[in-house]
């Protein structure tokens, strides 16, 4: 027996808890059904913890099971159902530099996100938490304003205002 928020929404990254009669140190096996993401986890005392892997989006269905004595899977109740929500673009500073600057770029699970581009140009972080990316202005990057984005999921978020370089 297990219990977790009923059709709660979290982002990719997230880690969720789910309280239940788990036994400490035994090993669960957490599977998105739909797909072929199935990852083990040990459960603590009465809690079983995993983190929201990058694969999932949208509405997703979550199959807690173990191995009985026969080596079998067994998945023995319905699915935990959970909305996973796609990495936000907030803001970025500063709004104007010259290449070889940082940038830093704020979402919430932005690390996630497939690509991210200053004006046409893909950049690779330098440095990145869940919900923040630093990066370097290319020094081949021609001057005028330019906007920043990530690519998630084949969707764009654009910034709404521009980047000026100098």
């Amino acid at each position: 027996q297990w219990s977790a928020k009923k059709n709660s929404e979290h982002y990719i990254g997230d880690m969720i808890s789910i309280s239940g009669n788990f036994i400490a140190g035994y090993p669960y096996t957490i599977k998105l059904e739909n797909s072929d993401y199935e990852n083990e986890f040990r459960a603590e005392k009465d809690k079983l913890t995993f983190q929201i892997p990058n694969i999932a989006m949208g509405q997703t269905s979550w199959k807690i099971g173990y191995k009985q004595y026969n080596g079998q899977m067994y998945f023995p109740s319905d699915p935990l159902k959970i909305t996973v929500l796609a990495p936000t673009f907030d803001s970025f500073s500063p709004e104007k530099g010259t290449a070889g600057e940082i940038i830093t770029m704020k979402g919430k699970a932005i690390k996630y996100a497939d690509q991210v581009f200053i004006g046409d140009i893909p950049i690779i972080p330098i440095s990145y938490s869940d919900d923040e990316i630093m990066f370097q202005i290319p020094l081949s990057i021609s001057k005028g304003k330019v906007r920043l984005s990530i690519v998630n999921n084949g969707r764009l978020l654009s910034s709404s205002n521009y980047f000026e370089i100098h």
